[in-house]
C-alpha cells in the first residue's frame, strides 16, 4: 500500500519523509480508527483514506513541525473514521426506513442485503431514485429533498410512496427469479 502513496508525491525527499511518517505511525492511527469503528476492514479503510489525503497534500502536511505531526495523523485518521461510521449508520438507517411499513403496506425489506438493495434501487425510475436516495441514503428530510429537487413536498412524500412500491415489486421479481 505504501507504494501506492508515494507514487503520488513527486520528489524523492519528500517519499522519504513520508515513508518515516507511515511506518512510524501507521499503527497509532489503526488504533485509533479501530477504537471509533470497531471492525478491521473499516479502520483498515479509515487509514487507507487517511494517508491517501495526507499523500495528496504532503507538501503542506511536510511544514508541520515534528512535535505536532503526531496529533495531526491522530486528527486526521479520526475524522476520516468519524465519516465512515456516519456513513454505515446512514445505511443502516436506509435500510431500516426501508423497512418501515407505510400506507401502502409495502412488503419488509429486512430480507434484502445492503447490495441486494442498492442494486434493485439501480433498476428504478430517476425518479423515484433521487428522492429515495436523498432522503433515507443522504438523510435530508421530505423538505430538504423538496427544495433540492424543486418539487413540493406532497410530490416528494408520494414519489418516496411509490418509490417504495416499486422497489417491493423489483425485489419480489429478483428474489421470484432466483
Amino acid at each position: 500500500m505504501l507504494g501506492v502513496y508515494l507514487s503520488v508525491i513527486e520528489t524523492n525527499d519528500l517519499k522519504s519523509r513520508f515513508e518515516e511518517l507511515y511506518i512510524k505511525y501507521s499503527q497509532l492511527m489503526y488504533a485509533v480508527a479501530f477504537k471509533i469503528l470497531k471492525n478491521n476492514e473499516d479502520a483498515e479503510d479509515a487509514v487507507h483514506q487517511s494517508f491517501l489525503n495526507i499523500a495528496r497534500h504532503f507538501d503542506k502536511v511536510n511544514n508541520i513541525s515534528r512535535q505536532d505531526i503526531k496529533p495531526y495523523l491522530v486528527v486526521i485518521v479520526r475524522n476520516a473514521s468519524i465519516n465512515i461510521l456516519r456513513s454505515n449508520k446512514r445505511r443502516e438507517s436506509f435500510i431500516q426506513e426501508l423497512s418501515a411499513k407505510d400506507n401502502t403496506e409495502v412488503e419488509s425489506f429486512d430480507n434484502y442485503g445492503y447490495n441486494e438493495l442498492v442494486e434493485a434501487i439501480k433498476q428504478l425510475p430517476q425518479m423515484y431514485k433521487d428522492v429515495l436516495f436523498l432522503h433515507y441514503v443522504e438523510g435530508f428530510s421530505v423538505k430538504e429533498t423538496a427544495e433540492m429537487l424543486n418539487l413540493p413536498k406532497g410530490t416528494v412524500y408520494k414519489r418516496i410512496e411509490r418509490g417504495k412500491a416499486v422497489l417491493a415489486d423489483i425485489l419480489e421479481e429478483v428474489q421470484n427469479g432466483k
